[in-house]
Order: C-alpha cells, then sequence, then structure tokens
C-alpha cells in the first residue's frame, strides 16, 4: 500500500465540476450548520453535488454531498438522499466509512457529511500492483463483502460499485484495510449516466446497464463478483 499512498486524488473518478455558479450556499468556503466548511470546489455526481470539507469542531476531514442545484426542487431527489444518509448513520463497519451528520442548507435542501478516508482509492492500487497476490486478494474481497453485508442489512442497495468506491487504508496494524467511502445515495448516479465513470459502467450488471429493472442486492452481487 505504501507504493500508492502519495497517489492522493490526482487519479480521482472523473465527476463533471459544478456549474460555474455553484449551488447557492454550497460554494467553497461556505460554512454549513456552523461547523462543516467546505474547502474544495463542488463537483456533480448525478442528481448531486459533493465536496471535500472540514469538521471544524472535531478537525477532521469530511466528504459533504447534497442536492445539485438544478434538482433542489425535487422533493423525491432531497428525500432519497436524507433518507439513505440516515440509513449509513446506522452502519458500524471499519469498512464502511461513517455519515456524521444530516443537516439543511435551506428548507426542504439536505446535505449529508460523511468521514474522508485519505488511502488511494482501490482502483488506483491496482492500476500499480496488477493482479494482487491471493492471500491480498481473499482478504480484501471479504473487506468488501463485510461492507456490502452492513449496507444491505439496513435497507440499502449501493448500485453503482466500482473499484473507484473504495479505498484502501494503513491500520496500526501495519496491514491494509479496505473501506467503502462512496456512500451517500450513491444510486442517484443511475439518473445521470452520462456522469458514471468508465470503472463503474464496467462493472453494473446487465440488467441496470440495459435498464430492464432498478438496482437491487443482487445487482451489487454481480459488481462485486465483477470485481
Amino acid at each position: 500500500v505504501e507504493e500508492v499512498l502519495s497517489l492522493g486524488d490526482e487519479g480521482a473518478r472523473p465527476e463533471r465540476p459544478a456549474d460555474e455558479r455553484p449551488p447557492r450556499g454550497f460554494e467553497a468556503g461556505a460554512v454549513l450548520d456552523e461547523r462543516y466548511r467546505i474547502d474544495g470546489r463542488p463537483r456533480v455526481r448525478g442528481r448531486l453535488v459533493a465536496a471535500p470539507g472540514m469538521d471544524t469542531s472535531l478537525d477532521l476531514a469530511v466528504e459533504l454531498v447534497s442536492v445539485g442545484a438544478e434538482h433542489r426542487a425535487h422533493a423525491a431527489v432531497a428525500g432519497r438522499l436524507q433518507r439513505e444518509a440516515q440509513l449509513v448513520a446506522r452502519v458500524r463497519s471499519p469498512h464502511v466509512s461513517r455519515v456524521l451528520a444530516v443537516g439543511w442548507l435551506e428548507p426542504g435542501v439536505p446535505f449529508a457529511a460523511a468521514e474522508a478516508c485519505a488511502g488511494p482509492r482501490l482502483d488506483e492500487v491496482l492500476a500499480v500492483r496488477g493482479a494482487l497476490p491471493m492471500e491480498d486478494a481473499c482478504a480484501w474481497a471479504a473487506h468488501i463483502a463485510e461492507a456490502l453485508r452492513e449496507l444491505h442489512a439496513v435497507g440499502l442497495v449501493h448500485g453503482a460499485l466500482g473499484a473507484a468506491s473504495f479505498r484502501v487504508e494503513p491500520t496500526s496494524e501495519g496491514a491494509a484495510r479496505v473501506r467503502l467511502v462512496d456512500v451517500v445515495a450513491p444510486g442517484l448516479s443511475l439518473e445521470e449516466p452520462w456522469t458514471l465513470s468508465p470503472n463503474v459502467i464496467a462493472h453494473l450488471a446487465p440488467e441496470v446497464t440495459t435498464g430492464v429493472a432498478p438496482a437491487d442486492v443482487r445487482s451489487d452481487v454481480w459488481s462485486f463478483g465483477a470485481l
């Protein structure tokens, strides 16, 4: 893992930058709920907008997610973000990034703050290392399986799983841990397919890519197998 820790976000998934005028209240420098500061330029993720930030109370790096400007009038999108973020907040697993808070930018427009992970993305690690040794492959697959199990246990389906959905971080024991970081309403990206990275599209279940059926638990299992 050490050889790829310096990759940072240089190979970040190809999300569209937000429009030149960021959504009201979600521009760089804004402070949400008097606590969560937006530290970078917002970028579009399907019907959502996301940005790196900081929990100024805990001095903790976070990922901030809200509803894209063009979808703020859609109550269903806002409701889904709020509902799914609250469900993910129930998950207690070292392999799933925690949702720390759900708040409001303005009436009817929620935001979520999720714990950030500084390790390289799994797709970056695989690009550097190639095929993993059997021991690592089995251990990391078990981490991914646990993350999905915990997500499904609270009634959630990821729906847009790819190697870029995970980060690899070192632990105090010296081993690597794989963590699911794309946790706040990721399935909404399927409704804006042109925002999906090739990495995600390559791992989508056939019924999802063809539009025959919406993503469900079986779709996540397919994506896991493709990984």
